[in-house]
């Protein structure tokens, strides 16, 4: 799978409006004023990466965008002494997300703070006054008004603030949008562990030393249980009842208690629940990570591929994701430590389980910050046309949905894959076309980032060929930052062996034919799933693709088994035989 410059999001962000304009199909429940947000949901801090996030921001124009030229410091520690610690400026997505990172906060939390104080992420234009109390932290109910000068509170175009007048931010080291974003995620995150009595929470790692938090006595709102407000303290039962806005209000969790501490009235937390749940899904786990409106499905799983991607270290991983007939009943992503015997993380999608005949389960990087992140292609969407939708790093929820300018078409005859071929750093989409179409060839169709217009359309000098037995991949095996394409024949070849051919860059003419050491298979059973398939990874490190040859059933080991061909395809690198059982 290319040299790991594989990530998702952003090819889609900035093209939401040409789609469906709904980012979240989630239907929003009535307002309990008891159970805000659940923990599991308010600390997701991997939710999304700072590229994402200011993907995120440019889609809404917003004024704190990268595209309005917006800048920040950047948060790089903390020490009781000197307390915060900031960099040089970068942008604000990498401001919410290094403060999210490393006080264990779900950046959407802040994205939707931002929005609830001071409508900073749709805003297209805003105030110094509005930046420097971008959080609404330091300023109390009732409070004064002040002014402060010789500060960095951000950057536009190059050009550094630093005066600021009459806004309620109590204290000029609270002043700013890093200043307040940073400490205003520390108090978020505090509070949630405080109320549930964990005085024993701090950070302390690196630049990062908090160890003035594990000495420092709580005084807001307790979830229910016996607990210690202050580490030297006694320990109190805590029924978890307080009163916002003159009613009795229980907190059903510790990030509830914390929104109310934050903000103590229902208006506040009303907006703030509104917010969320339109951008990101429920903030109940069961509505947040789970697959909406997924049915049980029996029979055995199905759907499996092998999926290469990075996650941002020197060599890929390879996932496995199960479309269809899953234990979740939603779509699946299994990704494997190295070695392929245990799991780094096991993902059921909020994307319930779908025929593998309909869908497509691909990784991606298409803004060039050497993150996967995983697209699933549906060939016959609801809006008549081939759909690409995109999660976010969790695979929890959507980045986008895009409706392309394709129409409906069948995976017998067609596939989408995924390709740098300029060396940017940054992958495309492409369409192919194997057959039944106006040419009798195979063809490659490439898409624009928006998916609404082609940036080529080819007719390969290979004839219109059936996709149950051969294969189009890509693959950057001479470490020059660029991916060519290989079509892979599995049956019915005139060596009687799986056979590899490459490309060259105008898809007329081949740079290679290989007949591989591995006798001819048949690609697909009857139910489109993989017997066999060949995938492409950096698994090493070295900037260099491999193929690798998968085989998912009717192995000899009962496993699905991984095996590595050297250079030459005459011989393999490895057999493995993973700990994930055969389909």
């Amino acid at each position: 799978m290319m040299k790991r410059v594989f990530s998702h999001l952003t090819i889609c962000l900035f093209v939401l409006s040409l789609a469906f304009m709904a980012f979240s199909n989630y239907a929003q429940a009535a307002f309990n004023k008891d159970l805000l947000i659940d923990d599991v949901v308010f600390t997701d801090s991997g939710s999304m990466s700072a590229a994402q996030i200011d993907a995120f921001l440019n889609a809404r124009n917003s004024c704190i965008s990268p595209n309005s030229g917006f800048g920040a410091p950047d948060p790089i520690g903390y020490s009781p002494s000197g307390g915060f610690q900031y960099g040089g400026n970068v942008s604000a997505g990498t401001v919410i997300a290094h403060s999210a990172q490393v006080y264990g906060l779900n950046p959407e939390v802040l994205l939707v703070t931002l929005q609830k104080e001071q409508s900073l992420v749709t805003s297209t234009t805003c105030s110094t006054n509005t930046i420097s109390k971008a959080m609404g932290y330091g300023c109390p109910d009732g409070g004064s008004s002040y002014s402060y000068s010789g500060l960095n509170l951000y950057t536009r175009s190059g050009v550094t603030y630093t005066d600021v007048s009459g806004i309620c931010v109590n204290t000029a080291a609270k002043a700013g949008f890093t200043q307040q974003t940073i400490r205003a995620t520390w108090l978020l995150k505090f509070s949630q562990e405080r109320s549930l009595g964990h005085t024993n929470w701090a950070v302390i790692q690196g630049s990062w030393d908090n160890s003035d938090d594990l000495a420092a006595c709580y005084s807001g709102y307790m979830t229910q249980g016996t607990f210690k407000r202050c580490p030297n303290g006694t320990a109190d039962y805590y029924d978890g009842w307080a009163t916002i806005d003159s009613t009795a209000t229980h907190m059903d969790t510790g990030a509830t208690a914390s929104l109310y501490r934050y903000t103590p009235h229902f208006n506040g937390n009303q907006n703030f629940v509104s917010i969320f749940e339109n951008w990101f899904g429920g903030t109940i786990s069961a509505s947040y990570y789970s697959c909406r409106d997924a049915v049980n499905v029996s029979g055995a799983p199905s759907g499996p591929r092998v999926v290469a991607n990075g996650l941002g270290g020197a060599n890929d991983n390879l996932s496995l994701t199960i479309a269809n007939n899953t234990g979740s009943a939603c779509i699946e992503v299994h990704t494997w430590l190295n070695g392929y015997q245990q799991w780094i993380k096991q993902t059921a999608t909020n994307s319930p389980a779908f025929s593998p005949t309909a869908v497509k389960i691909i990784s991606a990087d298409t803004n060039g910050d050497n993150v996967d992140e995983f697209y699933k292609i549906d060939y016959c969407g609801n809006s008549g046309m081939v759909e690409v939708h995109g999660w976010y790093g969790s695979n929890q929820h959507w980045a986008s949905h895009i409706a392309t300018n394709r129409p409906c078409i069948s995976s017998a005859n067609a596939e989408v894959v995924v390709a740098d071929t300029n060396g940017d750093n940054r992958d495309e989409f492409y369409f192919i076309e194997y057959r039944n179409n106006g040419s009798n060839r195979l063809e490659v169709h490439g898409w624009t980032a928006n998916f609404q217009q082609w940036f080529a359309h080819i007719a390969t000098n290979y004839g219109a060929i059936d996709p149950a037995s051969a294969q189009v991949v890509t693959a950057d095996t001479n470490g020059d930052n660029v991916d060519e394409f290989y079509l892979i024949n599995y049956s019915n070849t005139a060596s009687a062996m799986v056979e590899v051919h490459g490309w060259t860059a105008n898809f007329q003419q081949w740079f290679s034919h290989i007949a591989t050491n591995r006798g001819g298979v048949i690609h697909l059973d009857g139910s489109s799933n993989p017997i066999f398939d060949v995938i492409t990874a950096d698994t090493n490190g070295d900037g260099r693709d491999e193929l690798m040859l998968v085989h998912y059933s009717g192995t000899g080991s009962g496993r699905v088994e991984i095996h590595g061909w050297t250079a030459n395809f005459q011989q393999w690198v490895s057999h493995i035989a993973t700990g994930a059982g055969q389909f």
